[in-house]
């Protein structure tokens, strides 16, 4: 008897088994998986908290410009500022750059006055025509190198002589400003002496002189305050001191408090006066995204802001970081002697800075019918002193001694005098 033939695939009895361990398999699976948290046979799990993420802090836009100095490449960013109508802010000095302004937004950064005046035109909506940037170029390769020469620079200002004749305006490119113009204009105004400009070229620097010397006054007065150790104002002396170091280490920052930045310690043991910027100054930072990662309290931005003042301070010694972030400071003795000796030498202390207007000083004023007394002198003394004071200073005083209030005084005379000698 012949065996029917085999047929292909798993028996019945294989079939069976193969479910079986498929069963099982998902059994294991599925109590895993409710051991887990998830859903199985048992009971379910209970569901873990939901984790609230901190929201990212804020990302700071702010246009800021660090390392600003008197070159031509610090103007060359202040022009195109004001020129495009971009403000900016005193940032910190980027670390790594020996010299020479730079860009911050953010975490971005642009270097060098060719690259700042580019970038600022660019965030005002103005397109990096490529004649422009060859324009940049030209600047930084030719007519810089040219300044000095007078041979090279009458073949520059010939290039610009034709660039502007093309152009039928007062611009290097079409007809409004760009960053050419910027760029040039910085540099040309670098040049002391006066060479014969060729007429378009001397029209063009004529038409944004203004400018120029607006960006100019801008960028004197701009960073960090300018600290004058010989004012006569010693707690705003001190301000300035402090003000300049924040704005050293953390740029051009807003600060929420409006308290005085310094004020006199109540406690003379622990300094002479004490700076209250810190925790004002780290909220702000905070807020804004700015803050540096290895600054996680007040008392971090206050030994940075100590770090950057430094031990050999000409102003300020003893200086230490108290609570929250108060900084303690005590008047070094060099300073105090060396405006004594002035004063000592001058024999009189520094003028302070005023705006001079006309004052009016009404002292003394007795009543002339009446017998004098010890109050009058004492208004007199003062009243002068006051006045002296002023005249110092440089304001206009104008001394007025009111002599009034002897109306009935008078009268009583005249009638006396009517009666007693009626043909008088």
């Amino acid at each position: 008897m012949t065996n029917p033939e085999k047929k292909d695939g798993p028996s019945k009895k294989e079939l069976k088994k193969l479910a079986k361990k498929a069963e099982k398999d998902a059994k294991k699976a599925a109590n895993k998986q409710g051991g887990a948290g998830g859903s199985g046979s048992g009971p379910a799990a209970a569901a873990a908290p939901a984790v609230e993420t901190p929201p990212a802090p804020a990302r700071d836009n702010t246009l800021k410009l660090a390392g600003a100095d008197g070159s031509v490449h610090s103007l060359k960013a202040m022009l195109a500022s004001q020129v495009f109508g971009i403000p900016l802010k005193s940032g910190k000095k980027v670390e790594g750059v020996a010299h020479g302004p730079s860009l911050l937004c953010g975490d971005q950064v642009v270097m060098g006055g060719n690259g700042c005046a580019k970038a600022i035109s660019l965030l005002s909506g103005n397109p990096l025509a490529f004649v422009v940037d060859q324009w940049c170029e030209w600047e930084r390769t030719t007519l810089r190198f040219a300044i000095g020469n007078e041979k090279k620079l009458g073949k520059a200002l010939e290039s610009l002589e034709a660039a502007l004749t093309s152009s039928k305006s007062r611009h290097i490119v079409g007809h409004k400003m760009t960053a050419a113009d910027v760029c040039v204009l910085a540099t040309l105004s670098t040049i002391e002496s006066s060479p014969a400009y060729p007429p378009l070229v001397k029209a063009f620097i004529s038409t944004h002189a203004d400018a120029v010397k607006r960006a100019k006054d801008a960028l004197e007065n701009f960073g960090p305050p300018k600290v004058d150790f010989n004012d006569s104002s010693l707690l705003k002396t001190l301000e300035n001191v402090f003000n300049a170091a924040i704005q050293d280490v953390f740029g051009d920052v807003e600060l929420s408090s409006k308290n005085s930045l310094v004020n006199k310690t109540q406690n003379p043991k622990h300094g002479d006066y004490q700076c209250n910027a810190a925790m004002s100054l780290f909220a702000a930072l905070k807020k804004s995204g700015s803050l540096p990662p290895a600054m996680r309290s007040p008392q971090d931005v206050s030994k940075a802001i100590v770090d950057t003042l430094g031990p050999d301070h000409p102003m300020v010694t003893d200086l230490n970081v108290t609570g929250p972030g108060f900084i303690m400071c005590r008047i070094s003795a060099s300073y105090l002697q060396s405006h004594l000796n002035t004063f000592l030498e001058k024999g009189h202390l520094p003028k302070p800075a005023v705006e001079k207007s006309v004052c009016v000083v009404d002292f003394s004023s007795p009543n002339i019918a009446k017998e004098m007394h010890v109050g009058h002198l004492r208004s007199t003394i003062i009243g002068e002193a006051v006045c002296r004071v002023l005249e110092f200073v440089g304001h206009d005083v104008k001394r007025v001694n009111h002599v009034g209030d002897w109306g009935t005084q008078f009268g009583m005379l005249i009638q006396y005098l009517r009666e007693e000698f009626p043909n008088f």
